[in-house]
Parts: C-alpha cells; sequence; structure tokens
C-alpha cells in the first residue's frame, strides 16, 4: 500500500478484499459490509486481542481508501460542477453533442 495521499489500483484493490465488496458497491454496502467486519473482529468480542487489534486496524484502513475513492469520485465526475465550470452558460455540448458526456443522456435543448 502507499503511505502518500495518491491511492493506486492495488490499493484499491486490497481495500475491497478486505472489506469483501464487489467492484460496483453502493455506499449503504460499502457501511454494511464495514460493520460486519467491525462485529466481527472488534477486541472486545475476540479471544486473541492482538490478533484482533491487527484486523482493525486493517479494516479501518480499507474503509478509509474505499471512501476516500468514493469521494475523490463524486467530486472529479460531480455533473454540477461540470456544467458551472463550462464556457458560457454550460450547455455547449449539447449544440455540439446532443448529448450528456458524462451520462450519456439525451439532452433536450428549451
Amino acid at each position: 500500500m502507499s503511505e502518500d495521499n495518491e491511492l493506486t489500483y492495488e490499493d484499491l484493490t486490497w481495500a475491497r478484499e478486505i472489506l469483501g465488496l464487489p467492484i460496483l458497491a453502493t455506499q449503504a454496502e460499502i457501511k454494511r459490509a464495514y460493520r460486519r467486519k467491525v462485529q466481527k473482529w472488534h477486541p472486545d468480542r475476540c479471544e486473541n486481542t492482538e490478533e484482533a487489534h491487527q484486523k482493525m486496524a486493517e479494516i479501518n484502513r480499507a474503509y478509509e481508501i474505499v471512501v476516500n475513492y468514493c469521494q475523490r469520485y463524486r467530486y472529479n465526475f460531480n455533473l454540477e460542477t461540470f456544467r458551472k465550470n463550462m464556457m458560457g452558460t454550460g450547455w455547449w455540448w449539447v449544440d455540439k453533442f446532443g448529448q450528456d458526456p458524462v451520462w450519456s443522456n439525451k439532452v433536450e435543448k428549451k
């Protein structure tokens, strides 16, 4: 795992394996998987507390990576931000392409 702020594909793959998440997991599935793992490995519930502390550290780091990735994805691909920062009215791509370039929705001009 990289220790800097840059997330790599390997970090995200590792985090998904730790939490047991599918590739296209929703926020509810992420939270549910995290809570399930925390309940299983919480030091108060486990007999081997040293192993439980290590597992909890891994689970928390994996959850942090997945949530951070989701937040960055939402920020980078936020359609409203994309529209506001474009030239002019923000609807120039409708004239050029006839559809929304991010979500590929057909857009009707008003």
